[in-house]
């Protein structure tokens, strides 16, 4: 296990290159979900705590809880928040977000922001890791779970950010629809200009009016294959 800074902040984190770390979707995420300050935020599903930890140092909401299943990810969370001194400022849950919805009242959150499972069971490659099984597959986190509890708890008016890939837009958007956390904005986030997008980064707002913008795509990488003076802005604070 290593040591590293957090890209863009003064925080540090454990980090496992084969369990325990973190990919560019989260600094992409944290850095589109853009938060008031003083908002009271949930991050669902945190593993080790990248996300809401990043969103802590830019953003300064009120609070973050941080919900988080796996027990092994759960540990490492909760010294990671210790390591940086925030546990007045972020709150680690070791659940099911389904049985969490007697610790946060309704109509209480500002901001969910959720990098869940990207695929489902029986689709995909399968990893013989379980560690890295139930972050990818929706063993118990489900794309309707999430707005399910977001209905609940969310503000009107308050905001769903999520990360996920092109291929599940359509059940994130029908499942949006459904549960009144309305779509917003899509970004499509490409490797490189002439590629199809490998993510999708989705703003949703409770009660919210119809009204939808599909940005251009966000580059990660130039023709030199190197960042793109974007992402090494939303990286490194460049």
């Amino acid at each position: 296990m290593k040591l590293n800074y957090i890209p863009g902040t003064e925080y540090k984190i454990y980090t496992d290159s084969e369990k325990f770390s973190f990919g560019i979707d989260a600094i992409l995420l944290s850095d589109f979900a853009k938060t008031k300050r003083n908002s009271k935020i949930l991050e669902i599903g945190g593993g080790t705590g990248i996300i809401s930890l990043r969103m802590n140092y830019l953003y300064s909401p009120k609070n973050i809880a941080c919900v988080e299943i796996q027990k092994d990810n759960f540990e490492i969370l909760s010294k990671n928040i210790e390591l940086n001194k925030l546990q007045d400022q972020i709150n680690p849950i070791n659940e099911d977000i389904n049985n969490c919805y007697d610790l946060i009242k309704n109509d209480s959150l500002d901001v969910i922001v959720t990098n869940p499972p990207y695929y489902k069971l029986n689709h995909g490659i399968k990893n013989d890791d379980l560690n890295q099984f139930i972050s990818r597959y929706e063993v118990y986190l489900k794309l309707e779970d999430i707005f399910k509890f977001a209905k609940l708890k969310l503000k009107s008016n308050g905001i769903l950010y999520m990360i996920n890939r092109p291929r599940r837009l359509v059940d994130i958007l029908y499942y949006g629809r459904k549960y009144k956390i309305e779509p917003k904005k899509i970004v499509p986030v490409v490797s490189r200009k002439t590629e199809e997008p490998k993510m999708i980064l989705i703003k949703f707002i409770k009660n919210s009016g119809n009204d939808f913008v599909f940005e251009k795509p966000l580059i990660i990488y130039n023709d030199k294959n190197q960042y793109t003076d974007k992402i090494k802005r939303i990286y490194y604070g460049e």
